[in-house]
């Protein structure tokens, strides 16, 4: 595993980050549960302290909405994917992580503020979960580190329901938050651009840093008339891969090879292969 400053970091570090980011997204899911116990046992309702858009007694909402619930079932259902996609930040992020959640946090109930209809109260940690699951699709497709993009990949599998939320009509007679949830989305792709160079860095390029020395057959072949170059054939197993295009450059057959593989290991539909199968390995078993 490669560590914040590019170093990597032994496999026992390597668990022990595991555990550590697993302890630590439990503690913050613990908060709304122990928040809706009490609320539950002692008849609080506390759900009139959330958030009230365009009120400035309102504001203080920002901080207490993603604490509030209407029931158990809208508690059930948002701390599951709170706790996946926050490990995840934690995991990749370090201490880097409790910035980021916390600009997640404040923006998103900013903009759930700044659009939401006056006369409403918005409950629920909805938007800070979409504001997550964006910054986590984001940063994965933009970074290119193979461990997010594969952490990318699983958030669209496991969420990428959550699109529907967006859409106003389909939520006319339901007290659903579209605006909270438009704001997480909005808040989640601003700051992953932002903060796109933070993070663990890219796998290092195994071809950097190789001096090549010129090859004395090369030159000598390049020497040979046109007329007096010999012809290399091209088996149909290397067809489509790039073979074609190094052999009428007049290159060996062998390196040709060598310019294949490198050019079909990085096609697209290898990364995908290869993501998916970080996915089934690494990610989905910590979850």
């Amino acid at each position: 595993m490669v560590g914040d400053n590019g170093t990597f970091v032994k496999e026992g570090n390597d668990k022990k980050e595991t555990r550590r980011a697993a302890l630590y997204a439990s503690l913050l899911v613990a908060v709304p549960c122990v928040v809706h116990i009490v609320n539950a046992c002692f008849s609080l309702r506390l759900q009139r302290f959330g958030l009230a858009p365009h009120d400035l007694r309102g504001l203080s909402g920002i901080l207490t909405m993603p604490l509030l619930h209407a029931g158990w079932d809208h508690l059930l259902s948002n701390m599951p994917p709170l706790w996946v996609l926050t490990f995840g930040l934690i995991l990749f992020y370090r201490e880097k992580s409790r910035t980021i959640f916390a600009y997640l946090y404040l923006m998103s109930g900013l903009f759930t503020w700044s659009i939401a209809s006056a006369g409403s109260v918005h409950i629920g940690a909805s938007g800070v979960i979409y504001a997550l699951a964006a910054f986590h699709f984001v940063t994965g497709m933009i970074r290119r580190v193979p461990r997010q993009m594969a952490f990318a990949l699983l958030v669209a599998f496991l969420y990428g329901g959550f699109v529907w939320a967006f859409f106003p009509s389909l939520y006319r007679h339901t007290t659903i938050s579209w605006e909270g949830h438009f704001s997480g989305l909005v808040s989640g792709i601003i700051l992953a651009i932002y903060v796109r160079r933070w993070g663990p860095p890219p796998p290092p390029d195994p071809f950097e840093g190789e001096d090549e020395e010129p090859d004395e057959d090369m030159e000598a072949y390049w020497k040979i008339p046109d007329e007096e170059q010999p012809s290399s054939s091209v088996p149909d197993a290397w067809e489509g891969v790039g073979l074609s295009e190094t052999a009428s450059l007049g290159i060996y057959p062998n390196e040709a090879r060598i310019f294949a593989y490198e050019k079909l290991i990085f096609t697209s539909s290898q990364r995908i292969i290869f993501f998916s199968y970080i996915c089934g390995h690494t990610i989905i078993p910590l979850c």
